[in-house]
């Protein structure tokens, strides 16, 4: 092959980086940022859950988790790929002295 064609090649790759640049840039950076300040507006404290912190509230906000309702739908195994090595303890059966307080919470 000759070097025309892989001068070609590679102004066409980068040509093509700079349009999806632009098109990130301008139109879905724009719109996920409209979709995280509504999200954040409506938002929920997730630290009253016990075993989150201020820490592993910041990834689950940076995952676009803000409400009871989003962690709700969140299975084990996606919590635990979004918060990393930091483990929230799941109980199946709430303690009797928490039924008030968490009672509130939805």
């Amino acid at each position: 092959m000759n070097n025309n064609l892989w001068i070609g090649i590679l102004i066409g790759l980068i040509a093509g980086w700079g349009i999806e640049w632009l098109i990130d840039l301008f139109y879905w950076r724009r719109k996920y940022r409209g979709m995280t300040q509504v999200l954040q507006s409506t938002r929920d404290n997730l630290q009253k859950i016990k075993g989150i912190d201020a820490a592993i509230e910041q990834k689950l906000n940076e995952a676009g988790i803000f409400t009871f309702a989003a962690l709700s739908q969140l299975s084990q195994s996606e919590i635990e790929a979004i918060i990393g090595e930091r483990k929230i303890e799941m109980h199946t059966q709430s303690d009797p002295t928490d039924e008030p307080e968490d009672g509130k919470l939805a």
